[in-house]
């Protein structure tokens, strides 16, 4: 994500490369991570005794909880993923309520024949629970092997996204369990009342063909109106005869839909604050000096190629922030911009920029960003605190939060940079921008070796285009797992459908007998159940217009939050919901497809006996 590469080297290769060692790192464990054992606790302790010893130290990072780099990103893809579970859940719910409905509905005759030959509705009740249990079981069995390598798929692709391997890539014993749990028990929940209530229904309404159901108004209205053409008028009176499968199943689509347009407008916002984060920063190379320089030096250096625009020399400082003796933090990056700066347009969520403050403004006003807000608690607005670097300290205020894509630093003006490094310390950061037409990655190598051949060290180069990619490879693996979730989703939907408009052909039986025999084709009944399919699909799709926004909204709010520290800037996808309609409609017509050629393929002699 970092567009870094690292490795491991000798001293001798250091030396090869014209480097040498300035200092060493020391690494220690504790024994734990709270009490007197603990980092805190045991850092100024370590710290005298190294003095003591002649030993003299730089920077002292504690570390009191071992924490992952990308565990922001983490949290985030977790917490997709508990959305997928849970909304997966809920939908295959909703599937198992249509499934036992219409199960049930075919049933009937079969439990009034029961009734009639002197069973009681408890035995019916008992039996038909143990049955659809045990294929709910079955069904648990049948998914177990692809669920839980699916989730191993899963888990290998996200852990590759952020940079380290599965130490235990099986799942735990209790995943297995409660895959068959829930697959015996969704039925028996479904299917309590539903079979419960077909068993207590009298014997002469449950032999009777139609189960004494009434044709609805409302279809009966729409059946005679002529504003539609025949077939999809007659689709829209099949849809409103069965309203309660119709809706359920419109239900479980909209939730696909929902997800499908919920990443897409995550995508948006997620890359319409990146790019205004972005635009903060108008650089096209960056080239970070090993140790300060002078500016004279760099500037004369730099002046005669012709490939740089402009150039302006910054100067940073690690400095331990504290509040009333206390350490608030490891040390943080403290940068100071020239006064006028044209490298920087810093985007204030509140408080003002440096050279924007006030007459007689303090020599010890910051902006921080928010990210060091928000990982570090005790930094507020207005805020009076002291920064330390060695033997030096400063008093300073925080006058202004900017928000960044990074991690977080504090932004000084020269003053007190002055106080924390001592007056005319050079620079070393140098910020350019590159004359038109140049290429940013060509150009940095360039100018890094020139100024590594006179004896500048130069330990890291960074363009606008590789801070491009870095943003992008944050955000890219989100994005990614969200269209699968939403892939997931329409395929849950799309199943949904296609078992919905199968019921519907297996019901609709001697009805499209009747209709062949009257000399309907092939040809008319698959665009019949199409155009059902159709209904129940731009029914789905309204409701998913609705939904997607209340469920965008949050996320793009939550995910900005962990990967930035601030909610992303929600845009809607300006194509989604022409996007979510074509979606909609070919998800129609491919979960229709089968069961409607199945009807036209029907022979009317066969079709004509069905009970």
């Amino acid at each position: 994500m970092e567009m870094v590469l690292y490795g491991y080297i000798t001293p001798a290769t250091l030396a090869a490369w014209g480097q040498g060692l300035d200092g060493s790192r020391l690494l220690l464990t504790t024994r734990s991570p709270t009490g007197p054992d603990s980092a805190s606790a045991l850092a100024p302790t370590v710290t005298a005794a190294l003095a003591d010893a002649g030993v003299g130290v730089r920077r002292v990072e504690i570390h009191d909880e071992a924490r992952y780099g990308h565990q922001n990103q983490l949290d985030a893809l977790l917490l997709l993923l508990a959305g997928l579970a849970v909304a997966a859940l809920g939908m295959g719910t909703v599937l198992v309520v249509n499934l036992i409905d219409a199960l049930m509905t075919r049933e009937r005759r079969s439990v009034g024949v029961m009734r009639a030959l002197g069973a009681r509705p408890a035995q019916i009740w008992r039996d038909y629970l143990m049955a659809l249990g045990g294929l709910g079981l079955a069904a648990g069995v049948a998914s177990l092997w692809p669920a839980l390598a699916m989730g191993t798929v899963m888990a290998r692709f996200i852990a590759a996204g952020n940079n380290f391997d599965l130490l235990s890539p099986h799942p735990p014993l209790w995943v297995p369990a409660a895959i068959l749990a829930f697959g015996a028990g969704a039925p028996l929940a479904a299917a309590a009342w539903r079979v419960g209530w077909v068993a207590r229904l009298p014997v002469r309404l449950a032999l009777m063909r139609d189960g004494g159901a009434r044709t609805h108004p409302l279809a009966d209205a729409v059946c005679r109106a002529t504003l539609l053409p025949l077939l999809p008028r007659l689709a829209l009176g099949a849809v409103l005869r069965r309203p309660r499968p119709a809706v359920l199943t419109a239900l479980v689509l909209a939730v696909g839909l929902a997800f499908f347009l919920t990443a897409l407008n995550v995508r948006a916002s997620m890359q319409g604050t990146a790019a205004a984060v972005a635009r903060t920063k108008p650089y096209d190379v960056q080239l970070i000096l090993r140790r300060s320089y002078p500016v004279d030096r760099l500037r004369s250096l730099l002046a005669a190629r012709p490939e740089v625009r402009a150039v302006e020399y910054w100067t940073a400082v690690e400095a331990l922030p504290v509040l009333d003796g206390r350490r608030l933090a490891n040390p943080l990056t403290v940068v100071a911009p020239p006064a006028g700066t044209r490298m920087l347009r810093p985007d204030l969520l509140a408080g003002h920029w440096l050279d924007g403050a006030a007459p007689g403004a303090t020599l010890g006003e910051v902006v921080v960003t928010q990210k060091l807000m928000a990982d570090v608690p005790a930094l507020r607005l207005g805020g009076r605190y002291q920064l330390q670097a060695g033997d030096r300290a400063v008093e300073v205020m925080v006058v202004g939060v900017a928000r960044e894509f990074g991690p977080g630093r504090v932004y000084a003006p020269p003053g007190v940079m002055d106080a924390l490094r001592g007056p005319g310390g050079g620079a070393d950061l140098l910020f350019l921008a590159l004359a038109p037409g140049t290429g940013q990655r060509r150009a940095a190598q360039a100018l890094q070796d020139d100024l590594t051949a006179a004896g500048i060290q130069v330990t890291g180069a960074e363009t606008a285009e590789t801070l491009a990619a870095i943003i992008d490879g944050h955000l890219a693996l989100i994005t990614g797992v969200l269209m699968a979730i939403a892939f997931l989703a329409l395929l849950t939907g799309g199943l949904g459908l296609a078992a919905s408009i199968a019921v519907s052909v297996a019901e609709r039986a001697r009805e499209i007998g009747v209709m062949k025999a009257l000399g309907g084709g092939g040809a008319a009944l698959v665009r019949l159940f199409i155009y059902e399919a159709l209904v129940i699909a731009l029914a789905g799709w309204a409701a998913a217009l609705v939904l997607a926004p209340l469920v965008s909204r949050p996320v793009v709010g939550r995910f900005g939050q962990r990967i930035i520290r601030y909610p992303f800037d929600y845009q809607a996808c300006s194509w989604g919901p022409a996007a979510g309609l074509g979606v909609a409609v070919l998800i129609a017509a491919l979960a229709a497809g089968g069961p409607a050629l199945a009807a036209a393929r029907a022979r009317v002699a066969a079709v004509l006996r069905t009970e």
